[in-house]
């Protein structure tokens, strides 16, 4: 079996709550998970203003992107080609990162982005690095908030 999802559709929390009632043990399932709009009506409640004046503390400092093609003219949407270059990781690299991983107390996407910090640092001359991903947003601050499914059900 493969099972692949777009994340416009199924978040990364609701994947395992998904496959838990389609294969899972029924003593694991939630009888009635916590309802989406009760985490839409939360993030709604949340104090935005508290939330950009941190954000804009956090990232003082930082006048500029670092942007990696800044002497390149612009291209119209048309001059891009998708191109997807895979090469295989050696099992020693990949043993190694997820020993870092683990040390470290990360996530192995934690330490790709950190990667990525130095590689963005060292093609632009950037001494400060920002990076960042999405993530689900589920706070445990909203009880049960790792009940909920996506999309709504």
């Amino acid at each position: 079996m493969v099972f692949t999802f777009s994340h416009l559709i199924l978040d990364g929390w609701s994947v395992s709550l998904l496959l838990n009632e389609a294969f899972g043990d029924r003593a694991r399932r939630v009888a009635s998970p916590r309802q989406y709009r009760d985490f839409v009506a939360w993030v709604a409640s949340r104090d935005k203003e508290r939330a950009r004046a941190f954000w804009r503390t956090y990232l003082d400092g930082f006048a500029a992107p670092a942007l990696l093609a800044a002497n390149t003219p612009p291209a119209s949407e048309s001059a891009y080609a998708r191109v997807i270059v895979s090469r295989p990781v050696m099992h020693d690299v990949a043993a190694t990162l997820e020993s870092m991983s683990r040390h470290a107390g990360l996530t192995m996407n934690s330490i790709l982005l950190g990667m990525w910090a130095l590689v963005v640092s060292a093609a632009t001359g950037a001494d400060d690095v920002s990076v960042g991903t999405l993530f689900s947003g589920r706070d445990p601050a909203l009880e049960r908030s790792d009940e909920m499914r996506w999309p709504p059900g």
